[in-house]
C-alpha cells in the first residue's frame, strides 16, 4: 500500500511539472500578485515643514549636516527660480504618469536666471547626499561618455561635491559598464556588480539609507554598455514607510515620494522609464546599492 501511494504521489508531481512546462505557467509570488500602483503621494519640497521632516529623516540616516545644507540650498535655489504653479508644496496625490507643472516653462525661467548653468540633475543630487555612504577608488578607470552634461554643470558649480576627491569618485560611479548583447537582466546585473567591485565601489551596510539606480542597456554602434539613467536616495523609516528623494531632471523639480514598499517604488520608476517596445536591448533594471532591488519587476 505504501509503495502504491508513493508511486501515485510521484506520478502526480511529474504530471504537474509537465503541465507547467507545456503551458509556460509559473508559480506566482507576492511581487506578481501586487497590482501596479496608479497613484503616488509626493511633495516638491516647497513647504518648510516638509523640508524639516525630511531633514529629521536624513539626520537619522547619518547624512552629514554639510551634505544636507547643500541639498536644501539647491532645492530652494530651484524653487525660488521657477514658478510654483503645478508643484506640490506639502504632500499631494497624483497619477504616476501625471505631470502637473510645465517643464518647458521651468526651462525658460531657469535659463533666464542662469544662462550659463544647466543646474543639478538626479546623479549630481543623489551623489551629493549619499557620498559618505560608499567607498570608491578615486583613481579607478572612468568612462564618462554618458555624463558629459553632468561634468559641464559641475564645472560651473561643484558645490554638491565636498572636495576634488568627490569629483573623481563621481566620475567613477557613473561611468558606463561594458556588457553583453542580451536581454537577460541577470547577466547585466552581474556585469555591473563585477565591474563595480573591480573598480573599488563598495556601499555601506546602512539599513536606513540606500542609493537607488535605474540602469539602462545601450547598444550603440555595436557596443553594449550599461549606464545609470536615473537615480535617487531611499530612506527607510519603517517596514511600511519609505521616502524616495530625487531630482527629476536638470530643469524639473526635486521630489519626495512616500511608498509602502519597494514594489511600489519599482512600479513608479518602471512606469516612467520602462517605455521601450520591441527594442533589441534589455529592459531597465533597478539596483539598490550594488544589488538588484528587492521587488524589481519589468512592466
Amino acid at each position: 500500500m505504501r509503495k502504491t501511494r508513493r508511486m501515485k504521489k510521484t506520478a502526480g508531481l511529474i504530471a504537474l511539472c509537465l503541465v507547467l512546462v507545456l503551458t509556460g505557467c509559473k508559480i506566482t509570488n507576492d511581487t506578481d500578485e501586487q497590482p501596479y500602483i496608479e497613484q503616488i503621494n509626493y511633495s516638491n519640497l516647497i513647504d518648510t515643514s516638509v523640508q524639516k521632516q525630511l531633514a529629521e529623516i536624513m539626520n537619522s540616516a547619518d547624512i552629514s549636516p554639510m551634505r544636507q545644507q547643500v541639498f536644501f540650498d539647491h532645492v530652494n535655489q530651484f524653487n525660488n527660480t521657477v514658478s510654483s504653479e503645478g508643484m506640490a508644496a506639502g504632500f499631494e496625490v497624483k497619477q504616476v504618469t501625471e505631470e502637473k507643472y510645465d517643464p518647458y516653462a521651468m526651462q525658460e525661467e531657469w535659463d533666464a536666471a542662469y544662462p550659463d548653468f544647466m543646474g543639478y540633475n538626479c546623479r549630481i543630487t543623489a551623489f551629493g547626499l549619499f557620498g559618505d555612504h560608499m567607498t570608491i577608488a578615486a583613481d579607478a578607470e572612468t568612462r564618462e561618455d554618458m555624463i558629459l552634461m553632468d561634468m559641464a554643470s559641475l564645472e560651473e558649480d561643484s558645490s554638491a561635491m565636498q572636495n576634488d576627491k568627490d569629483m573623481d569618485r563621481f566620475r567613477v560611479l557613473y561611468s558606463t559598464v561594458p556588457t553583453d548583447d542580451t536581454k537577460d537582466v541577470s547577466v547585466h546585473v552581474e556585469n555591473l556588480r563585477s565591474d563595480w567591485k573591480n573598480r573599488g565601489i563598495v556601499f555601506d551596510n546602512n539599513p536606513d539609507v540606500s542609493l537607488i539606480s535605474v540602469v539602462f542597456h545601450d547598444a550603440w554602434d555595436g557596443e553594449n554598455q550599461l549606464f545609470i539613467g536615473h537615480t535617487g536616495v531611499l530612506f527607510q523609516v519603517s517596514e511600511t514607510e519609505l521616502y524616495f528623494v530625487e531630482k527629476i531632471a536638470f530643469q524639473e523639480p526635486y521630489q519626495l515620494t512616500i511608498f509602502n514598499n519597494r514594489i511600489e517604488l519599482n512600479d513608479y520608476l518602471m512606469t516612467k522609464y520602462d517605455t521601450g517596445t520591441g527594442q533589441p536591448t534589455a529592459a531597465p533594471f533597478i539596483m539598490e546599492n550594488d544589488e538588484l532591488m528587492e521587488g524589481y519587476r519589468s512592466k
